[in-house]
């Protein structure tokens, strides 16, 4: 929209061509406005009363502050409210673009946009574009990242049988940031008492693959199982029945008591 084609810039030619020039930039992304009193409509929708300004600078600062308002409201960056943004501007510094993108990636890792202000009020200090563009480098890597992750799980789930080394503590440590991640962007983790919590929990438990369980009256009274057939040799007994003198081995995080049937009833 040129200064021209703005339907009540007359009535506004005190703010002088520049801001008039900027105001026009930015009436053109509304299609809700007044067509004959755009300006106005404009003052009145960031509550800006021009009447109030002592002199032509306050009312071109006001000006200025209602445009602010405006491209963080057409860049969808919410939570800035106008004090903030009118300190930010009577420090001497305007909204650029490298600002708005920077508050754009803040928002969408589910930060606050409003502390990129701040901390330019307080520190006097513009941050570098590098470190301003780097939360949405950041947001971006953890989505690709997540998912090659996803992939290689889903394919060691797949597999018949899992060999290598795969550290429990790291996948458990990995799982803890994950949920502090989660709870920074606003998602509450799923609880203990959850199914998700509780597959965690049992992650860290050395595994066991049984072919065949059956009780018999030995494993009954001594809190084991069976393994295999009921001439089978050895049973498991857990950690709890260890008053019964076996000598014992503990494969694992798991204690248990490995016993010799044969040895312990005579059977050969």
């Amino acid at each position: 929209m040129d200064i021209a084609r703005i339907a009540d810039a007359l009535d506004y030619v005190v703010l002088g061509i520049e801001k008039l020039a900027a105001l026009s930039t930015v009436l053109k992304r509304f299609d809700n406005l007044d067509p004959q009193h755009p300006i106005r409509d404009f003052t009145m929708r960031y509550n800006i009363n021009l009447m109030e300004c002592p002199d032509v600078e306050e009312m071109r600062f006001e000006i200025g502050l209602g445009i602010t308002m405006a491209k963080l409201e057409q860049n969808d960056i919410p939570g800035v409210d106008k004090d903030c943004v009118r300190k930010f501007l009577e420090t001497g510094f305007v909204l650029e673009k490298r600002d708005l993108e920077a508050m754009k990636a803040i928002h969408d890792a589910g930060g606050d946009p409003a502390k990129y202000l701040e901390k330019i009020i307080e520190t006097q200090k513009r941050p570098t574009v590098s470190g301003s563009l780097n939360t949405r480098t950041l947001s971006k890597n953890i989505m690709e990242q997540a998912q090659e992750i996803r992939d290689t799980v889903a394919e060691l789930l797949k597999a018949p049988k899992i060999t290598g080394d795969i550290n429990i503590d790291r996948i458990d440590a990995l799982i803890q940031d994950l949920n502090a991640l989660k709870l920074r962007l606003g998602v509450t983790p799923p609880s203990e008492t959850t199914p998700a919590a509780i597959a965690g929990c049992q992650s860290d438990r050395t595994p066991r693959k049984l072919v065949t369980e059956r009780r018999s009256p030995l494993a009954t009274r001594l809190g084991g199982f069976v393994q295999g057939a009921t001439n089978a040799r050895s049973y498991i007994i857990p950690d709890d029945q260890a008053d019964t003198g076996f000598p014992f081995t503990a494969p694992g995080n798991a204690p248990q008591r490995s016993v010799d049937l044969c040895q312990t009833t005579g059977l050969q």
